[in-house]
């Protein structure tokens, strides 16, 4: 079962419920008309029985994004139409996104943006399509503060062909965000790991 991690998300503020996007490619998924291969469900970790799920028949969209305990963006076509065996419950508000175009983006950017990583580079990206795909002119730099204010953690997002990298860095107040496109950051940054590469077309950023 293929699973597009980046359009998951937990409810805020508490974390009580959980919205994820799968597709399962089988002979006897791909002639599920009642499910199809592709869907997405809402559950109550640590469980995952499906509180509700919306079919969805392909792997372009889907995902949901919660706004609170109790309100849920869906990021499907409005005609989409819950499974009537999981039909949302009545406490659950749903509401439907033209914003989805896409496998991961822009959900993932949104959730970030929900979460606090404010951008302060703009991703700029050139699709020269097969074989070369995507190249990034310009990464995407976001940064997220700690309570008080004194370190932040930087997130640098880049593609080249169908190779996602993000980067981390943990940033003191000496070394708050590099704009230089060779991501540099200041003395007193400190990496956190590796980048790490997904060969997958499910990360293509919003271009």
């Amino acid at each position: 079962m293929a699973e597009f991690t980046r359009s998951d998300a937990i409810s805020v503020p508490t974390g009580h419920y959980l919205s994820i996007s799968r597709k399962k490619s089988r002979p006897g998924t791909l002639k599920d008309k009642e499910y199809t291969y592709a869907w997405t469900a809402i559950s109550k970790p640590p469980y995952l029985t499906a509180l509700a799920l919306w079919p969805k028949g392909d792997c372009w969209n889907g995902g949901g994004l919660f706004h609170s305990n109790k309100a849920l963006a869906l990021y499907h076509t409005p005609a989409t139409k819950p499974h009537p065996e999981h039909k949302p419950p009545r406490w659950l508000h749903v509401t439907f996104t033209d914003r989805g175009r896409g496998e991961d983006d822009p959900i993932s950017s949104d959730r970030l943006e929900r979460d606090g990583w404010k951008r302060e580079q703009e991703w700029k990206v050139e699709n020269h399509g097969h074989p070369k795909w995507y190249h990034t002119e310009q990464p995407e730099i976001r940064q997220k503060f700690n309570r008080n204010r004194k370190t932040a953690v930087q997130l640098i997002r880049a593609i080249n062909r169908l190779d996602y990298t993000e980067e981390f860095f943990v940033l003191t107040t000496d070394a708050l965000v590099s704009h230089q496109s060779n991501r540099q950051v200041g003395q007193t940054g400190i990496k956190m790991g590796d980048s790490f590469s997904a060969e997958t077309a499910g990360c293509m950023p919003p271009v």
